[in-house]
C-alpha cells in the first residue's frame, strides 16, 4: 500500500500534483485483463494541488463501448485524504493536513464481476500553505518583454518605440510534467502562445504587433491538461509611441497644491528635505536640462533659492548623486528650468530629478493629489523613501544619443 509522502519545498511535488495516469482495460491490478470494451481514457483532480485540509474534485473518465453497468471504487494513499463518495465516478476529495503527495487510486470494473478491473491513478499535491516562495512548489509563470529580435527587455511601465515585441513565458514546471498550455492575454485578447523549453522547464513564446501610440497589456495564465489555471503572471503595461519623447513627465500640467508654503500653499518643509520624481529615458540620452514647476514663492525678503540635483535610481530605490547640484532662485511662480547640458550626463531608464530646500518653507514645489504613478521620493537627510499620495511637478528635457 502507498503510504502518503511528504515532500515540503521539493519542486518533484509539484510534478505528482500535475500529472495523471491511466490505465486501459487491457489490464486488472493483479494481472487479469480490464472488463472488455471499457477503458480508462483520463483521471484527473481540479485542482490538482490544494492546501492542507482543501478540496478537489475527482473525475475519471471511462470509455465503455458496450454500455455495461459499472461500478467505482476510489481510495486515498495510506494517512492520506478522505473521499466523500467513493463508489462515484465524480467524486469530491478532502486533503489532510500535511503537506506532500497523495496518490489516489480508482478501480473500475462492471457490476459483480471482481475479476476484471481496470485501475487509474491521479496524484494530488499538498501545499505547505504558505502560498510560495521560500521554497514553496507551488506553479509560477513568468513574464518577459523583449523589443522584436533583440535581448532589450522592457519592462512595465516603460516607453517604447518597438513595433513588435517578443512575449516569452517562463515557469518552474520541470518538462518531465504534462501542461496544458500558456495563455497569453494582449490587450484584454486571449491568444496561445508556443510552447518550448528552457533549463529542463517549460516555456512560452510568441510576438505581437503593439497597438501604436497607445497603451498595451500582457499578462500571461498557466493552465494544466484540465484547463484548469495554476498561475497567472503579473499584468505588464507599456506605452508604445511613434517618436522618442525629449521632454520626460508624467504630470497632467495642473498642479493642485504645493509641497512647502510658499504664501500659505501646501504643507511645511525644513531646509536641506529633498524631493523628487523618478523619470524614465527610453533609450540612452543626454540629460539637457530640468524642470520645476513652482507652486508659489515666499515674500520679497525671504530667501526662494532651491538646489537642483540628479540621483542614479539602482535596486529600486535612487542611489548616487549624478553630477553637481545647481542652485536656482524663482522670481514667480510657474515653470523654472534649470540647465545641465554642460555636465554631460547620459540617462538610460529610470533617474532621479530631485528639488531641495534651502530655506525652511520656501518655496513651494507643486504636486497633486495623486497616487497613481508611484514615482515622487523624498529624502530626510539619512533615507530615501518613496511617498505614494502626490506627484511632484518635476521634469526633464533630454536629447537621444545616436
Amino acid at each position: 500500500m502507498r503510504h502518503f509522502s511528504v515532500l515540503m519545498g521539493v519542486v518533484v511535488g509539484v510534478l505528482a500534483g500535475l500529472l495523471f495516469f491511466s490505465c486501459t482495460g487491457e489490464q486488472g491490478p493483479d494481472g487479469p485483463p480490464g472488463p472488455e470494451g471499457v477503458v480508462i481514457t483520463t483521471v484527473v483532480a481540479v485542482p490538482p494541488i490544494v492546501e492542507p485540509n482543501g478540496t478537489s474534485q475527482l473525475r475519471v473518465q471511462v470509455t465503455n463501448v458496450n454500455n455495461y453497468p459499472l461500478e467505482y471504487l476510489w481510495t486515498a494513499s495510506e494517512g492520506g485524504g478522505q473521499i466523500q463518495n467513493p463508489t462515484a465516478a465524480i467524486t469530491n476529495y478532502t486533503a489532510p493536513s500535511i503537506p506532500g503527495t497523495d496518490v489516489v487510486t480508482v478501480r473500475v470494473r462492471l457490476q459483480e464481476d471482481t475479476t476484471r478491473v481496470s485501475t487509474g491513478e491521479v496524484a494530488i499535491y499538498v501545499t505547505d500553505g504558505s502560498g510560495g516562495g521560500g521554497g514553496s512548489t507551488t506553479p509560477q509563470v513568468t513574464l518577459t518583454l523583449y523589443a522584436a529580435d533583440t535581448t532589450n527587455e522592457i519592462e512595465n511601465g516603460e516607453i517604447t518605440t518597438a513595433t513588435e515585441v517578443d512575449v516569452k513565458a517562463t515557469s518552474n514546471i520541470p518538462l518531465t510534467t504534462e501542461i496544458g498550455q500558456f495563455d497569453l492575454l494582449f490587450n484584454g485578447r486571449s491568444q496561445s502562445m508556443e510552447s518550448g523549453a528552457e533549463n529542463g522547464f517549460h516555456t512560452g513564446q510568441t510576438t505581437v504587433t503593439l497597438a501604436t501610440d497607445a497603451i498595451n497589456t500582457f499578462q500571461v495564465q498557466l493552465k494544466d491538461t484540465d484547463d484548469t489555471l495554476l498561475d497567472e503572471s503579473e499584468l505588464i503595461s507599456i506605452e508604445q509611441i511613434s517618436e522618442l519623447p525629449t521632454e520626460l513627465f508624467y504630470d497632467d500640467g495642473d498642479p493642485e497644491t504645493g509641497w512647502g508654503t510658499g504664501q500659505g500653499v501646501g504643507r511645511l518643509v525644513d531646509a536641506g528635505f529633498v524631493s523628487g520624481i523618478r523619470l524614465t529615458a527610453p533609450a540612452p540620452a543626454q540629460l539637457m536640462s530640468a524642470k520645476f514647476y513652482i507652486k508659489d514663492i515666499c515674500g520679497a525678503d525671504s530667501n526662494n533659492t532651491f538646489s537642483a540635483k540628479i540621483y542614479e535610481f539602482t535596486g529600486g530605490s535612487p542611489g548616487a548623486q549624478l553630477g553637481t547640484a545647481v542652485n536656482v532662485e524663482p522670481v514667480a511662480a510657474g515653470w523654472i528650468e534649470v540647465d545641465f547640458s554642460d555636465q554631460n550626463l547620459t540617462v538610460d531608464g529610470d533617474f532621479i530629478v530631485a528639488f531641495q530646500w534651502l530655506t525652511d518653507d520656501c518655496p513651494a514645489l507643486g504636486s497633486d493629489l495623486d497616487s497613481s504613478t508611484q514615482r515622487s521620493w523624498d529624502f530626510n537627510g539619512s533615507t530615501w523613501a518613496l511617498y505614494p499620495n502626490e506627484h511632484y511637478f518635476v521634469r526633464a528635457v533630454v536629447a537621444y544619443l545616436d
